[in-house]
């Protein structure tokens, strides 16, 4: 044993820092209100059955968020369905597909699908629709180079699948709704918080109690 070993101030050896958190993967539609206005109006109308458009959506990445933002959109028109369903099912022509992914790549943009479950506060992509998206993004997000996917919205909530450069990426994290207030669509909607009382019943509250009828 060496004199410096029972020195009672001696330094501890150092230890190796723990590795930093990943965060997890996300992304994000971004949408501005008057647009989302338009689109929601058109999914939502089922009067002939169900209806889906296409966005075309500029991309960013932030850290680990994957940022789209909605530039212009498209709906599928009647002349390119070949099945449509009122409940869960909508298919279109290979050539009006191939019209979407031209239009994308002139734009410089990606693609994202969105269609309706009406008023539902929890959409989920139907079997169907997964099998649509299956076909269609893998391709589309490898020759795009940009995420592509498709999303289901429900009575102020949404869900949705991506694909990254061909491969199956994460699932929609929200949409945010660009207006007058920020709103955000997400696949559990938020509860709705308690309006805070208004000052002139807080005055009276500390004026007379909060037991006063």
């Amino acid at each position: 044993m060496r004199l410096r070993d029972l020195w009672p101030f001696r330094r501890p050896a150092p230890t190796a820092a723990p590795a930093p958190a990943v965060a997890p993967e996300t992304i994000e539609l971004r949408v501005g209100g008057v647009t989302w206005s338009a689109i929601q109006q058109h999914v939502e109308d089922t009067t002939r059955g169900e209806e889906g458009a296409f966005l075309f959506c500029g991309f960013a990445r932030l850290g680990n968020t994957d940022r789209l933002l909605v530039r212009e959109w498209r709906p599928i028109p009647a002349s390119a369905i070949v099945k449509r369903s009122r409940h869960y099912g909508l298919e279109w022509t290979s050539a009006f597909s191939s019209e979407i992914l031209a239009q994308a790549i002139r734009l410089n943009a990606s693609v994202v699908l969105v269609h309706s479950h009406g008023r539902t506060d929890h959409p989920e992509l139907s079997g169907p629709d997964m099998e649509s998206a299956r076909r269609l993004f893998p391709k589309f997000s490898r020759i795009l180079g940009k995420p592509c996917g498709s999303i289901v919205i429900g009575g102020r909530s949404a869900s949705g699948q991506f694909w990254k450069v061909g491969r199956r990426h994460v699932d929609l994290t929200q949409v945010r709704i660009v207006a007058a207030p920020i709103t955000y669509w997400r696949p559990t909607p938020e509860a709705p918080s308690e309006r805070a009382p208004k000052r002139r019943h807080d005055r009276m509250r500390l004026a007379i109690g909060p037991n006063a009828e």
